[in-house]
């Protein structure tokens, strides 16, 4: 009878219970006491995704205290130790869960009842994981748990599938290492590089690879047997060219674009037919006023 706790109901959860925080210090400003909840949070899913728990960081802390010439680093830890060993207090005392006690959990269990690791070894003997590059530590830790039932001439039956080209979870916990380790985790891995592509045109693909290729520690140049030389194979796309531009400043950008998309709806080009794509929200919310200048019709 647990409840699930996004990462909005957590804030409720501790905001309700704010003044049990009150050894707070660094992490709690006169000001505006709440002003690191969502830090704090933050922080706190970070350490699950590592399969860090409470009693781990408390652990940890003690263990550099004689490292630390710096008395109110000290006390900053400590505090973050603190406040994560009462939030999970909070959690349990309200019968709630957040996500990543449901991997943590789950590991915690399959360690203490091996009765109850066999049950799901043997029920889930085939694994297939999609969008393995953006698995973090703890998701590793069950996969690896579940999957080390062998059942064919002693070996694992794991398929991943995966792209660490794509790897961009950073962020939210992702650890880029899972899929580099794979081969190493694993013994007699076989790998299929799929080659084909049906989304974009030869042009396209050719132009990307030209950027992905000057990233480092890739599998590509990891493994000889890895190549990633893609090839379109939808031949109803239309073509067209792909140029890039530089300006000395954004607000130059924005208005070249602006006036880029103009000339395209002056030559009857429907707008429906235009996109923009942004590697940030904030980039295209800073572009829409350059649109209105111009009188052009968007949707975001």
């Amino acid at each position: 009878n647990y409840k699930l706790l996004d990462k909005s109901a957590a804030w409720i959860l501790v905001k309700k219970n704010f003044d049990k925080f009150h050894f707070l210090k660094h992490y709690r400003p006169m000001g505006n006491p709440t002003k690191f909840i969502h830090a704090l949070l933050n922080h706190f899913s970070e350490c699950k995704n590592e399969g860090i728990y409470p009693d781990d960081y408390l652990e940890y802390i003690d263990s550099l205290k004689k490292d630390l010439n710096d008395i109110e680093d000290n006390e900053r830890l400590k505090e973050i130790a603190d406040a994560y060993h009462l939030y999970q207090k909070l959690l349990l005392d309200n019968s709630a869960l957040d996500f990543g006690d449901l991997i943590n959990y789950t590991i915690k269990l399959f360690n203490k009842r091996k009765d109850v690791l066999e049950k799901f070894r043997n029920q889930f003997k085939y694994i297939l994981i999609d969008e393995f590059q953006d698995t973090n530590n703890a998701q590793l830790s069950l996969v690896k748990a579940i999957s080390s039932n062998d059942v064919h001439e002693g070996r694992a039956n794991v398929c991943v599938v995966g792209d660490d080209d794509q790897a961009i979870y950073k962020f939210q916990g992702a650890e880029i290492s899972n899929i580099h380790s794979f081969k190493e985790l694993y013994r007699d891995v076989e790998v299929i590089v799929l080659t084909e592509n049906y989304r974009s045109t030869q042009k396209v693909l050719d132009f990307a690879r030209e950027v992905v290729i000057q990233g480092v520690n890739r599998l590509e140049t990891r493994y000889e047997e890895i190549r990633k030389d893609l090839i379109a194979k939808n031949t109803t796309l239309e073509k067209g060219n792909i140029f890039t531009v530089s300006k000395a400043s954004q607000e130059e950008e924005y208005a070249y674009v602006g006036d880029e998309i103009k000339k395209l709806l002056d030559k009857g080009v429907e707008a429906s037919e235009i996109a923009v794509i942004a590697r940030e929200h904030k980039q295209l919310t800073t572009l829409l006023p350059y649109l209105d200048n111009n009188h052009i019709p968007y949707t975001y």
